[in-house]
């Protein structure tokens, strides 16, 4: 839809590497795409005659996509710099989120530089973001191992066979929502410490070339 064209694809051809054969490129990355009206990630792969139209961080679904990966990207970040703590997404504040590193009462503006240097090596570095389908035991026990009880403790609430996690290298998590496919996704934010934690902008969706202010 996005080209009005029509191609001819191999059975199983994922969203991505059909966007490639198409050799679009959009203003900012494209994060999911709607498959017959539908939405989809874009590791999807297409077995029918389909419609798609691909959607970036000007679509309301597409924000959402782009959210969740900063975020996840920050979980990163703070368990690459204080592997004991653990990032918490708190509320929104205005049109940013406030946000805490568990167990640090007071996050300093050196620490939040650090944070913001890392994330920019992570970003830079575009490490791909993995979807796995585990069993719910085998999801447990990899919660277990990362000490992740919060995450524990909600599989736990979900009488489901298969659990479908993320990983970001050696972390993972259960997401309610989809993320992109890698961490270059990400082209603009900013980080500030905000009272006992950070404040995380995030680009203006009609504008994304800027920051919520």
């Amino acid at each position: 839809e996005n080209t009005g064209s029509d191609m001819y694809v191999n059975m199983g051809a994922s969203l991505l590497e059909l966007q490639g054969m198409l050799s679009l490129q959009g203003e900012y990355p494209f994060l999911a795409a709607y498959v017959h009206n539908k939405f989809k990630e874009m590791d999807y792969r297409l077995f029918e005659a389909s419609s798609v139209r691909f959607i970036d961080i000007t679509h309301f679904e597409g924000i959402r996509v782009y959210q969740r990966t900063l975020f996840f990207t920050l979980a990163k970040a703070v368990h690459d710099l204080w592997p004991s703590r653990t990032f918490r997404v708190k509320h929104a504040v205005s049109k940013g989120f406030y946000c805490e590193i568990e167990g640090m009462d007071d996050v300093s503006e050196e620490e939040v530089g650090r944070l913001k240097e890392r994330m920019a090596e992570l970003v830079k570095q575009d490490i791909p973001i993995v979807k796995e389908r585990l069993l719910r035991g085998e999801a447990e026990e990899l919660y277990e191992r990362m000490h992740a009880y919060d995450k524990l403790a909600l599989i736990k609430t979900r009488p489901k066979l298969y659990a479908k996690i993320y990983r970001l290298a050696d972390i993972a998590a259960n997401m309610f929502g989809s993320v992109a496919l890698s961490t270059g996704a990400l082209y603009l934010y900013d980080i500030r410490k905000y009272f006992n934690g950070i404040y995380v902008s995030i680009p203006r969706r009609r504008a994304p070339q800027q920051l919520e202010p």
